[in-house]
């Protein structure tokens, strides 16, 4: 039930835009995600990633794909989260990139694709308390795909998102 409930809370994070539908990776037993009512810093909920087992680090997040590309090609988008990490450490084999993500992931027409992180490298592990990130990226008109990350990549520890929003110009 309480996952079911996540879906239903996660899509609405994003409906107010209706370009996006959300999928998440299966999680492992290791794994949580979950919604927690009134615990941001203005009282609102927070989508919580949480990986305790340093054997089963994997991608765990989610992904949110747009429900129809036509209408983000061509436009400016920008993905902000306010965003709090608690003993996050990423793995000793994936310390380049991964960690804590609020990332777009764009394919061109020629099939490469393009990340764009909105957290720095050194602010992808460790302990803060809220802090505002923005990403903001240039999709190209004739883009094959385009999709949105959140959560904890290859990481242990605990990150909570809050105030999600997906804005296109």
């Amino acid at each position: 039930m309480k996952h079911s409930l996540l879906f239903l809370a996660a899509i609405a994070l994003l409906a107010a835009s209706s370009l996006f539908a959300v999928e998440i990776s299966v999680p492992n037993a290791a794994w949580k995600c979950d919604i927690t009512e009134a615990a941001g810093p203005a009282g609102q909920d927070i989508l919580v990633f949480e990986n305790d087992d340093a054997s089963k680090m994997k991608n765990r997040r989610f992904t949110f794909t747009p429900a129809q590309l036509n209408q983000i090609r061509g436009r400016k988008l920008a993905f902000s989260a306010k965003i709090k990490a608690d003993d996050v450490v990423r793995g000793k084999e994936y310390q380049n990139y991964l960690g804590i993500k609020l990332m777009i992931v764009i394919q061109d027409a020629e099939g490469k694709l393009s990340y764009k992180e909105a957290i720095p490298y050194a602010e992808r592990q460790g302990n803060y308390d809220w802090k505002p990130y923005t990403t903001i990226a240039n999709i190209p008109a004739d883009a094959k795909s385009c999709y949105l990350c959140i959560g904890i990549e290859h990481a242990t520890g605990k990150v909570s998102y809050c105030d999600i929003k997906v804005v296109a110009e």
